[in-house]
């Protein structure tokens, strides 16, 4: 039977494996950073909190749309408008010379 020695994780693996989680799996590398590492709670706060706030920017400013979607469609509308009166403004292409 293996010793609890052999069997317990270095901090260099812990590090390792939850660095490339955070990288390739970021939830999952949070979760187990924050259960499974020792790093400081400084550390583990920087890694987490940025993310969170981006996230939830994204969040706010879906809701902050579909709360207004009447404005949205106007603008889009708007600018459809204004790109074709610019398409209306160029000159027509030349005829092609048939060969």
């Amino acid at each position: 039977m293996p010793s609890p020695e052999q069997t317990s994780h270095s901090n260099d693996t812990k590090t390792i494996v939850t660095v490339l989680l955070l990288i390739f799996l970021y939830p999952i590398g949070v979760i187990l950073m924050w259960f499974w590492t020792t790093w400081p709670k400084w550390v583990k706060l920087i890694i987490t909190i940025p993310p969170l706030l981006v996230i939830g920017g994204i969040i706010a400013a879906g809701i902050l749309v579909t709360i207004n979607p009447q404005r949205a469609l106007q603008e889009a509308r708007d600018k459809s408008t204004e790109v074709q009166m610019e398409l209306e403004q160029q000159p027509p292409a030349p005829p092609a010379i048939p060969e």
